[in-house]
């Protein structure tokens, strides 16, 4: 039993052999490809190596508009209100008794009022009468009482008071000096302006008055 499988073995490699020599020889009995030839030359498919991207086309805008009109997820779907833009108040106007420059006083039997420049007019304000938003009510002395509504406002009538001549104090005489010194008042130069000066503010108010149909004021 031994002998034939060893038989059977032998056999078996040489077939096994005799099938390797017809795969390496050909039928000349030399050996097949033991040289290398060089592959022949492809050309590459780059379209084929990116992918094909989607054609673009116009989008429809109103949907989006749509969509944020009624948001998905708001609990209304309403849109939001509209941003509404207050203008800021215009400033108030500008108060007359602010520039309102008071001359003189006047009273008669039954009436009475101020002399007054108002807007760069010179006026009789009567009581009762209004400037601006303001209502003349009462004169006490030189006091003058304003009202609006509940707020109250009271002006004075200022005194203008001619400036006193300035007296310049000189040593004594040299000519005595054991006399009394004396004091010599200013010098006419300044004395006469101050008087030209106070005459010229006399007539000007005066002027005023006369305007206003009052008596002149006497120095």
């Amino acid at each position: 039993m031994r002998r034939y499988a060893l038989h059977f073995l032998v056999l078996v490699n040489l077939s096994l052999l005799a099938f390797l020599g017809w795969l390496w020889l050909d039928a000349e009995g030399h050996p097949r490809n033991i040289h290398w030839q060089a592959p022949a030359a492809q050309k590459p498919d780059l379209a084929g190596l990116v992918p094909a991207l989607p054609l673009q086309d116009t989008a429809d805008v109103s949907r989006f508009m749509a969509a944020l009109d009624r948001p998905l997820f708001s609990p209304t779907r309403r849109p939001p209100p509209p941003v509404v833009v207050v203008a800021p108040p215009p400033p108030p106007p500008p108060d007359p008794l602010d520039s309102l420059q008071l001359f003189g006083l006047f009273a008669g039997k039954d009436d009475g009022g101020i002399l007054a420049r108002v807007d760069g007019k010179t006026r009789r304000v009567h009581f009762n009468e209004t400037v601006g938003e303001w209502v003349l009510t009462s004169i006490d002395d030189r006091d003058v009482k304003f009202m609006r509504g509940q707020e109250s406002r009271v002006l004075r009538l200022v005194r203008i008071r001619q400036p006193v001549p300035a007296v310049a104090s000189a040593p004594g005489n040299p000519a005595n000096p054991g006399g009394p010194s004396t004091v010599p008042t200013a010098g006419p130069s300044m004395a006469q302006k101050l008087e030209e000066e106070g005459r010229e503010r006399l007539r000007l108010r005066n002027e005023i008055f006369r305007k206003a149909g009052l008596p002149p004021v006497s120095p």
